[in-house]
């Protein structure tokens, strides 16, 4: 087994251990602004008693103190909601929801479309009729802050995808277009690849989004036109896809070297333009985790549905019959099943291998520029026992990697047998069980 490489952060900490005492001072009065500016312009302080508010002092002296945490220390399994503000700032046009568990050390990232179809609780509806004298009962998801504030995103919105996922949601994090493109301004861009040219122009909205297909470094405006356009034949469902793509491209940013001498200016655009509920120090504890965190550890998921007409207005309906496996799988994977021996608790591991089933129906679509590249695979597969009943040419355009899109992750995961760095993205939508994206290399 070949060594794991340093990662980053690893880098970064062991230049600073060799740094003069001078750099060692002026890191601390760092820590001391961030937390300050934490605290100050960030924190909404909703989870927490103003005793129980970490003082600067001991903030500080966690943050330096970060490595001497036991490796034997409980698992984590933090789930948090992030929500992406409209110009306005009242509606939730961006609704993921992110789970990490340090036993896999994974990062799942849950997308779930903006236009769900919400019907709203009693307790919900009681609490619009206090905000605005006049109640709601259906709605899009988006909408609900819109109809009764922001400030009660977590009764809301956040009450919505507990009841729905049937888990807690620890904390949840606001961000404003403004801080969307400020924050991608201030670490120089990022470079995603653009798989169709997107023209829309929306003067009520100040919407203009003109960008050519291939691959960009997206400025913060450029990125905002990216992550909201909609309008093609594939919809909201269609721009989750390219804001999961945005999100993984983003990741490989910020886990760059250069990325170091961005944080000053990062502090400055978070402090005025992000809200959370998480304390510095709930923050804190997850460091030493996620300094391990790779980017081939990043999962995305859309959660199970459909779009459809409820009369006149269009909705993505949730398939509650899909939650438990979709659920089970994101939540649970490793986690500890205690068993009573003699009065001991031991622990038994979860299946992590593939399942390998030669029935699942499969497509193959050729985005490498190799003409009958799609035929060749289905031919390699097909002899092998598989059933690839489908080949063409994807229609976004040349890529620079292979994709495994698949109904199932476990599924999925036998392919990368034959595609050994191809990315897995899982949409129950999807007409096949399988569906492979031949990129270039």
């Amino acid at each position: 087994m070949s060594k794991r490489k340093p990662t980053n952060q690893q880098r970064l900490f062991a230049i600073f251990c060799k740094s003069v005492v001078a750099t060692f001072l002026i890191g601390i009065a760092l820590i001391g602004s961030v937390v300050w500016a934490y605290q100050t312009f960030i924190y909404t302080g909703e989870n927490i008693s103003a005793s129980s508010e970490p003082s600067l002092e001991n903030s500080i002296s966690d943050a330096i103190n970060l490595d001497v945490k036991e490796t034997e220390e409980e698992l984590v399994n933090k789930t948090i909601a992030i929500f992406g503000t409209d110009v306005e700032g009242y509606r939730t046009d961006v609704i993921v929801v992110v789970n990490f568990n340090s036993i896999t050390n994974k990062i799942k990232v849950i997308s779930i479309p903006r236009d769900t179809r919400v019907e709203w609780s009693s307790e919900q509806q009681d609490l619009m009729i206090e905000r605005r004298g006049f109640t709601q009962t259906v709605s899009k998801l988006n909408e609900m802050t819109a109809y009764a504030g922001i400030e009660n995103i977590r009764e809301l919105t956040i009450g919505y995808i507990e009841a729905v996922l049937g888990v807690k949601i620890d904390n949840y994090v606001v961000v404003s277009l403004d801080a969307f493109r400020e924050v991608i301004d201030a670490i120089g861009g990022v470079e995603v690849y653009v798989p169709k040219d997107m023209d829309y122009n929306d003067p009520y909205q100040d919407l203009y989004i003109n960008l050519e297909q291939g691959i960009q470094t997206l400025d913060g405006e450029e990125a905002e036109e990216f992550v909201r356009f909609r309008h093609d034949k594939d919809g909201d469902l269609g721009r989750i896809e390219r804001q999961q793509l945005f999100l993984d491209a983003f990741v490989d940013k910020l886990l760059s070297p250069a990325i170091a001498t961005k944080i000053p200016q990062l502090i400055s655009v978070l402090s005025s333009s992000i809200k959370t509920d998480a304390s510095i120090s709930e923050i804190l504890e997850c460091y030493p985790y996620l300094k391990e965190f790779d980017a081939s550890d990043l999962e995305f998921y859309l959660i199970p549905g459909k779009a459809q007409y409820v009369g006149d207005i269009s909705y993505f309906i949730i398939d509650m019959d899909q939650m438990t496996d979709f659920v089970d799988e994101i939540f649970y994977e490793h986690l500890a099943e205690p068993e009573q021996t003699t009065g001991a608790v031991i622990s038994t591991w979860l299946d992590d291998s593939p399942i390998i089933n030669k029935d699942v129906t499969i497509e193959i679509l050729n985005a490498s520029g190799v003409k009958g590249q799609a035929g060749r695979e289905q031919e390699k597969l097909n002899l092998i026992g598989y059933n690839v009943i489908s080949v063409g040419n994807y229609d976004g355009g040349y890529i620079y990697e292979d994709l495994i899109l698949a109904k199932n992750k476990k599924y999925a995961e036998q392919f990368l047998a034959f595609y050994k760095d191809a990315r897995i993205i899982v949409n129950p939508q999807m007409d096949y069980d399988i569906q492979i994206v031949l990129g270039q290399h």
